[in-house]
């Protein structure tokens, strides 16, 4: 991805799980490498070892709580019609198979 950015800080996040890894916090030195390392984040799945890596961008309580009600509504749609394909973008829900669905 270019220069490696500096790391200022690294925790892992939740309790101890055998079912799925933790999650890890990563605080950057510079701004403009945690907005450079979030753009790039989506060339990680083109890479087999960390396909199922995700970068996720740095929210305030608010945004993770609007976040949470997006995807409840996007897994009850689910629910509702499991052969569609449901996705969250610009703070919508949508559906891959007519955007005409969406937020219903």
């Amino acid at each position: 991805f270019g220069e490696k950015p500096h790391v200022s800080f690294c925790e892992r996040l939740g309790r101890k799980n055998t079912d799925r890894p933790r999650p890890i916090k990563v605080c950057l030195t510079n701004g403009d490498a945690a907005v450079h390392l979030q753009k790039c984040g989506k060339r990680l799945r083109d890479i087999p070892a960390t396909r199922r890596v995700f970068v996720a961008p740095d929210l305030t309580h608010e945004e993770r709580e609007e976040w949470k009600k997006l995807v409840e509504l996007m897994k009850a749609r689910k629910t509702a019609n499991p052969e569609h394909h449901f996705y969250i973008s610009r703070g919508e829900v949508w559906c891959d198979q007519s955007p005409t669905t969406r937020n219903q």
